[in-house]
Formats: C-alpha cells, structure tokens, sequence
C-alpha cells in the first residue's frame, strides 16, 4: 500500500486484539518489536500509525498476515503463518508434508461426520418406517382374529 493509504487503516484494534490474544502486555510487545511501550500504546490508541516496517514485524510475531493487519483479511485463524525460514531445507519439506497431511486428516474427518450424520438420518427413517409397518402388521392381525385394538389405533387406519 502507498503511504497515504496505510494512514486510512485503524490498526489500533487490531493490535490490541492480537496483544490481548496472545497473552501479552504492551511492554513486552514493544520488546519484542525494538520499540518503546508508550510506542505500543500510541499504536493501540489510534495516535500513531505503525511503519511498514513494523507492520512486518507485527505480522511475523504474531503470526499473521501483512493483508490481515490491513483490514484486508477478515479471519485470521483460518490463515496462521509458520515461520520455517531457519530449518533446513529437508526439515521445512517436512513441516510441509504434515501440514498437509493434518489438512487431509481434518478434511476425511469432516467427510466422515457428514457420512455419519447420514447414516444416522437415514437409520431414524428406517426406524420409524419400521414401526410403522409393525404396527400397521399388528392392526391386520388384531383385525383378522378379531383381537382388540386401542381406540388410536382403530381411529389410524379408519381414516
């Protein structure tokens, strides 16, 4: 973004949102970020704009992206960022390899619970026609020796 359009942006909720998330004062914040706590405190009230650079800084710390610190994505738990820049390349292929696979894993389970919740629709439906042609089974029974059926029953297959 051009200079002009990083002073329309309110980051102040956001940075206080992801502080307050993440468990930490405002003075650690600063630590973390190489600048001063009254620094942090201007950033969260609206007072001050936080650079580009920290911007950067704010969006690795946290774990998010530059675009969710804009305002420009709305849901930062949907997009978490890893940093891997300092494993080996072998070790990076491997984070990759099990985030995919946690990816597929959630995806099957989301498969699977949505096949169950069929099985399960279906196994009430077939229950319940189930009762329904025993009872009616019964009615023919009770009507055919002559047993004695309850009023409900007699008023359901009069009508």
């Amino acid at each position: 973004m051009l200079e002009y359009e990083r002073e329309k942006v309110n980051f102040a909720p956001i940075i206080k949102q992801l502080r307050e998330e993440n468990k930490i004062t405002q003075t650690e914040l600063a630590a973390k970020l190489g600048i001063t706590n009254s620094v942090v405190s201007s950033y969260e009230s609206g007072v001050k704009q936080p650079s580009h650079e920290t911007i950067v800084k704010l969006a690795e710390y946290f774990h998010v992206t530059v675009d969710f610190l804009y305002g420009l994505e709305k849901n930062a738990d949907k997009k978490t960022y890893i940093d891997i820049a300092d494993l080996s390349e072998k070790s990076a292929s491997n984070v990759r390899i099990i985030v995919n696979w946690l990816k597929s894993l959630e995806n099957k389970q989301g498969v699977l619970q949505r096949e169950y919740n069929e099985l399960e629709e279906n196994y009430d439906l077939l229950r319940y026609n189930l009762l329904r042609l025993n009872e009616d089974e019964a009615y023919e029974i009770e009507k055919k020796y002559g047993l004695s059926s309850s009023e409900q029953t007699k008023e359901k297959h009069e009508n």
